[in-house]
């Protein structure tokens, strides 16, 4: 059978099967198969023919998306800040809005002067740390001298993949440490100290469960949800950042919908002092900068 006849099939089994966009699922799951450089490349070909074997590949993928299964974990890949990162099954899926996350680091960290310490705090794949350590800051890779980069995650298979992204990003692990870590724990043995601490946390109420699509039910639930107001790690992270953060070091921190007010109270309970809190192109308070207070 040939690649358009194909790719036409694919399409039509999703659209019956009511996902969302099926043309685009089904060009991005062929190219993928057919190891194409992207979704363009299938229309230079079309009477190329497909073998059996890929066409069978092909069939398995479609029933997986159509039963809700995230594309990321279909092609294994996730473009983030224009670099292309491996995941897979139980390791939560980095979202557009999060880049903004690691732009308003990189812009921080441009600004200091001598050796910088950066943490980053459940790292997931690794695309906030990774991305940083790459030197992104104005929207485009920049060396950044005298960067070292920890970054720590409790999930076994996080610390495996963002280990796995490290070496296809080429990115030196003398200067990008990747290690499995609980927060808490780590805060209560480690002696450094940090000018940076940067975390996306779980921060989904659980009363918000039954609203997600099924296509975040397939992420692990720890990378998500943040107890039944969506802050409970972000109240350790707070308290905790505090002990390891330099006198006037920086916590920032990715937010969701509705918390900013309540997290500014936290935070000034705990002895920071709010820079900004900066919203997303969608107008939602997304990202908090926060300077710590005194030096103990």
């Amino acid at each position: 059978m040939v690649l358009t006849a194909v790719l036409k099939q694919g399409s039509v089994y999703l659209k019956n099967k009511k996902v969302e966009e099926p043309r685009l699922c089904a060009e991005i799951i062929l190219a993928h198969l057919l190891n194409l450089r992207g979704r363009i490349d299938l229309y230079l070909y079309p009477e190329k023919e497909v073998a059996e074997r890929k066409r069978v590949l092909f069939k398995r993928l479609l029933t997986r998306r159509a039963q809700g299964e995230p594309l990321q974990y279909l092609t294994g890949e996730v473009v983030f800040c224009g670099l292309i990162f491996r995941v897979r099954p139980g390791v939560f899926i980095p979202r557009p809005e999060t880049e903004l996350l690691v732009q308003v680091v990189g812009e921080k960290i441009s600004g200091f002067k001598g050796k910088k310490r950066i943490l980053e705090v459940g790292t997931g794949c690794g695309v906030v740390g990774l991305t940083l350590a790459m030197g992104f800051q104005n929207n485009k890779i920049t060396y950044l001298p005298d960067v070292e980069i920890l970054l720590i995650d409790k999930s076994l298979s996080a610390i495996k993949t963002a280990r796995e992204n490290r070496r296809r990003l080429r990115i030196k692990s003398n200067r990008t440490r990747i290690q499995m870590e609980d927060f808490g724990v780590f805060v209560n043995r480690t002696g450094k100290k940090f000018e940076v601490i940067v975390s996306n946390p779980p921060y989904i109420p659980l009363t918000e469960r039954r609203n997600l699509s099924k296509e975040v039910r397939w992420e692990p639930e720890k990378a998500l949800f943040g107890g039944p107001d969506g802050l409970n790690f972000i109240r350790i992270l707070i308290t905790e950042s505090r002990k390891i953060l330099v006198a006037s070091g920086y916590l920032i921190f990715e937010i969701g919908y509705g918390q900013a007010e309540r997290i500014i109270s936290l935070l000034e309970k705990a002895g920071f002092k709010l820079e900004k809190v900066i919203k997303d192109l969608a107008g939602i308070d997304r990202v908090v900068v926060c300077q710590k207070h005194g030096s103990t």
